[in-house]
């Protein structure tokens, strides 16, 4: 990241939204950020001897990454999250994407989707309508998501959307649910009886 961005800026700014909205307009930072914005984080692979290997640009300033497996693997992947979140709005907050690292490349994991048998990247966001948990139990590694928009853009009701990703093996599957509701992320997070 910019290395501007130190440690108590992230904290201040993560998930609060921009910059320009973050800081009042006297201060020194928002000063510093007016005459040059802080810019994209980005993910580097690099090996032993320092030497860059593989980049990729990212949409954010500001970026988390965190190692991961599933229960029963060791080094799987991360769990790289970029803050989106603009200060307002019901669907801007963090955004989370499991990646894998191989052969000195960044690979977003997929998952295969049970109804449509096609392979989609794995998406999670932490929004005032969306929200999402790892669980891990007898059913091995899950990641539960739920999520709620409009039905369509001529219907002014609403849905809610329950998906599963479950790692079976060697890859992940996606299993989801909607039905007629509204959820926002006052309310708990729905039982997992609720997940297909």
């Amino acid at each position: 990241m910019d290395s501007r961005l130190t440690a108590s800026i992230r904290e201040e700014m993560w998930g609060q939204g921009d910059w320009s909205i973050v800081f009042p307009p006297e201060s020194s930072i928002f000063k510093e950020f007016s005459a040059l914005p802080p810019g994209s984080a980005r993910i580097e692979i690099r090996d032993n001897s320092g030497k860059l290997l593989a980049t990729r640009a990212l949409d954010v300033p500001l970026a988390k990454i965190e190692e991961w497996s599933p229960v029963g693997k060791t080094n799987w992947g991360y769990l790289l999250t970029q803050d989106y979140s603009t200060g307002m709005g019901s669907y801007s907050g963090p955004g989370t994407t499991l990646i894998q690292i191989s052969g000195a490349a960044i690979h977003d994991a997929s998952a295969l989707d049970a109804k449509t048998h096609q392979e989609e990247p794995i998406r999670l966001a932490k929004t005032l309508k969306q929200d999402w948990k790892i669980m891990t139990g007898g059913n091995g590694t899950e990641i539960l998501t739920v999520s709620c928009h409009p039905k369509s853009a001529e219907d002014d009701s609403f849905v809610v959307e329950y998906m599963r990703y479950a790692f079976e093996g060697t890859r992940w599957l996606k299993y989801s649910r909607q039905e007629t509701g509204f959820w926002e992320s006052d309310h708990p997070f729905p039982p997992r009886s609720a997940f297909p």
